[in-house]
C-alpha cells in the first residue's frame, strides 16, 4: 500500500491555504474530515478525491504527478478506471491479469474496477503508480 505520508502529503497540497476546517466545511461535511484523511486516520474514497480536487481548481493529472511525478499531463478524466487504463497503457500492460499481478489483486476485482462496476479506493489507485 502506498505510504500514508504519500496520501497525506497530496492531500495538504491540495488544501493549499485554507484551514482543514474550512475546507471539510466548504465540502458539506459537518465534522473535520480533511484531518482525518491527512491524519491518516481515514481515507478519502476516489470520487471523494476526485470531488476535493474539483473544489480546489486542481486536475487529477496534476494531483497524480505531484505524488508520483509520472507524466500525466494528458490525463483528462475523473474515472478510476481511465486512470487505471492510463496506468496500463504508460506501462504497456495489455491484460488486466498482469496489472492484478503488479498490485497484487485478483483480476476479477481489477477487471471490475476496469468496467467501472466498483470504485476502487484511493489507496488501491495510489498503489497502481507505486
Amino acid at each position: 500500500m502506498p505510504g500514508e505520508n504519500q496520501i497525506s502529503d497530496v492531500l495538504v497540497k491540495i488544501r493549499g491555504p485554507k484551514t482543514q476546517a474550512q475546507l471539510s466545511r466548504e465540502l458539506g461535511h459537518n465534522s473535520n474530515i480533511v484531518h482525518k484523511w491527512e491524519s491518516g486516520r481515514s481515507t478519502p474514497s476516489w470520487s471523494e478525491f476526485h470531488k476535493l480536487c474539483e473544489h480546489q481548481g486542481i486536475k487529477l493529472s496534476e494531483a497524480i504527478h505531484y505524488c508520483f511525478k509520472w507524466p500525466a499531463h494528458d490525463l483528462d478524466t475523473t474515472s478510476a478506471a481511465e486512470v487505471l487504463k492510463y496506468f496500463m497503457k504508460l506501462n504497456g500492460i495489455v491484460q488486466n491479469k498482469d496489472l492484478a499481478a503488479h498490485m497484487k489483486m485478483h483480476p476479477s476485482a481489477v477487471g471490475r474496477w476496469l468496467n467501472g462496476e466498483i470504485e476502487p479506493s484511493l489507496e488501491s489507485v495510489f498503489e497502481v503508480f507505486n
